[in-house]
C-alpha cells in the first residue's frame, strides 16, 4: 500500500490496509482496535470493516490543501498488535 493517497473534499472513498505481510500463516485479524484521523483534521472516518487480513477504512470530508494522517490498529487471534499509519492529501478538482 502506498503511504500517500489523494482525495477531493466531496469524495467518500475506501482505503484497504493489507496486514498479510505482518501475519503468520496461522494468524488473522481478530479486532480493529482503532481507526482514527489525527486531531485537528477535517477528514473523518465514515466506516470501517475487516477480513482475516485486510482492514477497509471509509473516509469523508477534508479541506483542500490538508494532509491527514490516518491510524489503524488491529489485534490478531494470536495476540499480536499492529499499528499502521497512512496519509491522505485533500485536493480540489481533478489535478494530481
Amino acid at each position: 500500500m502506498d503511504n500517500l493517497h489523494t482525495k477531493r473534499p466531496d469524495d467518500r472513498l475506501d482505503y484497504d490496509i493489507d496486514f498479510s505481510r505482518w501475519l503468520t500463516s496461522s494468524d488473522s485479524i481478530e479486532s480493529v482496535d482503532q481507526v482514527s484521523v489525527a486531531e485537528g483534521s477535517t477528514v473523518e472516518v465514515d466506516d470501517h470493516d475487516f477480513t482475516a487480513q485486510v482492514v477497509k477504512v471509509w473516509l469523508v470530508g477534508g479541506t483542500a490543501g490538508e494532509t491527514a494522517t490516518v491510524t489503524v490498529e488491529v489485534t490478531t487471534a494470536q495476540g499480536r498488535t499492529k499499528e499502521v499509519c497512512f496519509k491522505v492529501r485533500v485536493r480540489e478538482g481533478c489535478s494530481t
